[in-house]
């Protein structure tokens, strides 16, 4: 098969002003002097960019005196928000990088943060990854996003906290909660803000009072007794199934692979996904079959679609020119707006080398056969 490739080659800039983003924070300034110790604090992303995730950072102590770090996620197309909770901290005064290590997450694995503080000493910029090890000890991060933060003083109630007295609390951007014990719901109600923190009243009028104190420890008050609430996960588990096949057109090698692309989709995450090994395959290149999707939310009730900020694949092509290989050409969410419109899915993508740069902003699309 021949591919259509004009256009990246044509894209392709000269080595010599070729730029490697592999260096993902800054280095140290000189003269900069850090805080001997971890400050306690919440952190708020600076902006937000429409349809992207937001998150909110609480470096606490949990209730043993150990530093922690709980950061919610909340996807505002799927209206589902969860936790990294309880993350190990560890501190270079050095550099003013603080890292959380996850030995579980909702990611289905270890995660972990890492938040750069800047100069100002009032924003930083964190790096959210999976971490994955082998057989040698050695570690391979992917990151899963990341975002430009400042100081607050709030943090998000959404998601699931657990009490010291084996009941869960789970709450929702609906303003609904469920209260869970040993796995089970066993009470249903509402939530909202009050003057002590957040008030959760179930249908039967018990009350659930949540209240943060000055160090991020957040402890809820029920039927006279307080117990100390920890944030953490809601746990994903392997629930793809197929739901659809289509037609994947993309733009770097303008060719449409027919209505066999198969789309897959997570009721517990609320997410889309397409094995790009389906697009590639079938154009004969040595795409990877196995986690090399590229995955979205779209909220049926908004008709809103974004892609997810961990979406990276593989198209398996060499670029190859005047004799230098170049690298493997990799598609990446661009930032410009996805939709779903007539039938079709639109989704822009900016095909890359790694330490190479941007050849092309496309937009790709996808029909589904069933909708």
């Amino acid at each position: 098969m021949k591919l259509n490739i004009k256009t990246l080659a044509a894209c392709l800039l000269a080595s010599s002003a070729l730029v490697s983003c592999n260096n993902e924070f800054e280095d140290g300034a000189s003269g900069v002097s850090y805080p001997e110790q971890i400050e306690l604090g919440k952190w708020a992303p600076s902006y937000t960019v429409d349809g992207s995730n937001k998150y909110t950072l609480n470096l606490t102590v949990n209730e043993q005196g150990d530093t922690i770090c709980d950061v919610t996620v909340y996807n505002p197309v799927t209206e589902q928000a969860n936790v990294l909770g309880g993350g190990k901290v560890s501190y270079n005064k050095q550099t003013g990088m603080i890292t959380a290590n996850y030995d579980d997450s909702f990611y289905g694995g270890k995660a972990r943060v890492q938040m750069a503080i800047k100069n100002d000493m009032k924003s930083a910029v964190a790096y959210i990854y999976t971490v994955t090890t082998n057989n040698n000890g050695q570690e391979t991060l992917k990151r899963q996003d990341y975002v430009n933060m400042v100081e607050s003083d709030t943090i998000s109630m959404l998601g699931m906290w657990a009490l010291a007295n084996g009941q869960n609390l789970t709450l929702y951007m609906s303003g609904k909660a469920d209260v869970s014990q040993n796995g089970e719901v066993i009470a249903t109600g509402t939530f909202a803000k009050n003057a002590l923190g957040t008030a959760v009243t179930t249908t039967d009028n018990k009350v659930y009072q949540l209240s943060t104190n000055e160090k991020g420890q957040t402890y809820a008050t029920v039927d006279g007794q307080t117990y100390y609430a920890a944030h953490e996960k809601t746990a994903y588990v392997d629930d793809w199934e197929e739901v659809s096949t289509g037609a994947y057109y993309t733009s770097a090698f303008e060719f449409e692979v027919p209505d066999y692309v198969v789309l897959e989709y997570s009721p517990c995450r609320a997410e889309y996904r397409i094995n790009m090994y389906n697009v590639f395959g079938q154009m004969q290149l040595p795409a990877p079959r196995t986690d090399n999707y590229l995955s979205f939310n779209w909220n049926k009730k908004t008709n809103k679609v974004s892609l997810t900020s961990s979406t990276k694949f593989s198209t398996g092509f060499e670029l190859i020119q005047d004799g230098q290989n170049y690298g493997v050409v990799n598609g990446i969410p661009s930032g410009s707006t996805c939709k779903y419109e007539d039938g079709k899915f639109t989704f822009g993508i900016t095909y890359a080398i790694d330490g190479v740069g941007p050849l092309l902003n496309g937009e790709d699309t996808f029909t589904p056969a069933e909708q």
